[in-house]
């Protein structure tokens, strides 16, 4: 088969938790995607609708911290011409900034929310109350008997799955934080956006991106694909995360963990301070203090004290993210952005390694609060994070729940008691996490 040349194309494809203009939202962490990708980019030039020619796929989705759904993907070259002219086409309006783009969902829950005022005014009018004096318009032949607005009623999707992006005439969105859906053009290994991101960027202007520099805002485990489960330790983090667009994000530590190789007793991370991490003022940041993520030096030996291990990790040549940190549910979040400059090898190091933070006392001896004052990028972290999708933890459950048996009530030839064992300890796990799921379901 010959390959066929790709224009990329990325950008927002949609936003959570905003009402679009036509009355319709699609809620926090509603929109679902595993199982389906690639999805299809289709176009039809004449109605500009969800109908029309495959031209291409999204090949990848992330969800964004300020609820932006972020798509990567590519349009085809075709040997027919008449479908190679629709790329070719497709590529100019996308530039132009003359179209934008609308997903299609199925297996779709929606509720439909109504203004309170609204139903007060018709259940006054089922009640054959006199109506106050009515409002003329400017000609006073007529009388004003109802307004409406958008935002009165909205459509409000709580649960969808993404199946194809249309490029459509007149989209619920069309720019987010001055980036739209358009064509990106190569550039050796990386892919530079067109407009005003690459602009400010060929500038130094690092504004757009303090974005990336939020708390991540991790949400339910059984919806938000970011988070793995560890089941030796029954909990849920987010291990190390790259994007394309060079957003860096995950867990320090999770929540309530012991320290890995201390068999003698249970080290938990310490209730220390985060804030004297964020010394520096990265400007991508938009002002807010940041600290630095570094690769290559390794973890400096705990207790020498805040002074030594800070020079420790002094040297700039190592450092990789920009980011800041704070605590959530799940453990000790961190959200930043590639360091301009990195090489490929020292993102990929990242991306294979996990996050280590380095914690020491001001003044040894005393009860002063620990201060964090590294995070290196290390192989085995002492406080692991997760590694199971959500679809393996279901899975996982689900296997440790079925036992085949030879007849009523006997076990397995091929299970040992060892077997059974590891299978009811990974449910008195599942189902403690279950449970507690469900108690934060009720606050």
């Amino acid at each position: 088969m010959v390959a066929r040349r790709r224009t990329p194309v990325a950008g927002p494809l949609a936003v959570e938790g905003e009402s679009t203009g036509d009355g319709r939202m699609l809620e926090a962490g509603s929109l679902v995607w595993d199982g389906v990708m690639p999805i299809p980019i289709v176009w039809d030039s004449e109605d500009g609708d969800h109908s029309g020619s495959v031209l291409g796929a999204i090949e990848s989705i992330t969800r964004r911290s300020n609820g932006v759904i972020w798509g990567d993907g590519y349009l085809e070259d075709s040997d027919v011409p008449e479908f190679q002219a629709l790329v070719d086409r497709a590529c100019e309006v996308l530039e132009q900034g003359a179209v934008g783009v609308s997903l299609r969902l199925d297996s779709e829950e929606v509720e439909i929310r109504v203004k309170r005022e609204l139903i007060e005014v018709a259940a006054v009018q089922e009640a054959n109350i006199d109506p106050p004096e009515l409002e003329s318009d400017e000609d006073g032949e007529r009388i004003v008997v109802a307004r409406f607005a958008a935002d009165d009623v909205l459509y409000v999707t709580t649960s969808g799955r993404v199946r194809h992006l249309a490029i459509v005439d007149t989209a619920a969105i069309c720019m987010v934080d001055g980036e739209r859906f358009g064509v990106v053009a190569a550039s050796g290994e990386l892919r530079i956006a067109t407009g005003a991101i690459a602009a400010s960027a060929l500038a130094g202007d690092w504004s757009g991106r303090e974005w990336m520099f939020a708390n991540p805002q991790f949400g339910d485990f059984t919806l938000d694909v970011r988070l793995r489960y560890d089941p030796e330790r029954s909990l849920w983090s987010c291990p190390t995360t790259v994007t394309d667009d060079g957003h860096v994000f995950g867990h320090i530590t999770p929540q309530g963990i012991c320290l890995r190789g201390r068999p003698d007793k249970c080290v938990n991370p310490p209730d220390g301070d985060l804030e004297g991490f964020m010394r520096g003022r990265a400007p991508a940041a938009g002002g807010l203090r940041t600290g630095v993520i570094c690769v290559a030096g390794g973890h400096c030996q705990t207790g020498i004290g805040v002074l030594e291990a800070t020079q420790f990790y002094d040297n700039t040549g190592h450092a990789v993210a920009d980011v800041r940190i704070g605590p959530d549910r799940y453990g000790i979040w961190f959200a930043g952005m590639i360091r301009p400059g990195a090489t490929k090898e020292q993102i990929y190091t990242l991306e294979a390694s996990d996050v280590s933070g380095h914690w020491e006392y001001p003044l040894q001896g005393t009860r002063s609060r620990a201060t964090l004052v590294g995070l290196p990028a290390v192989n085995i972290g002492g406080f692991p994070k997760g590694y199971l999708t959500y679809q393996e933890y279901a899975g996982g459950l689900a296997a440790s729940a079925s036992v085949v048996g030879e007849g009523c009530g006997s076990w397995s030839q091929e299970l040992t008691d060892d077997d059974v064992g590891t299978r009811l300890a990974r449910m008195e796990f599942a189902l403690g996490e279950m449970y507690a799921a469900h108690l934060r379901a009720q606050e």
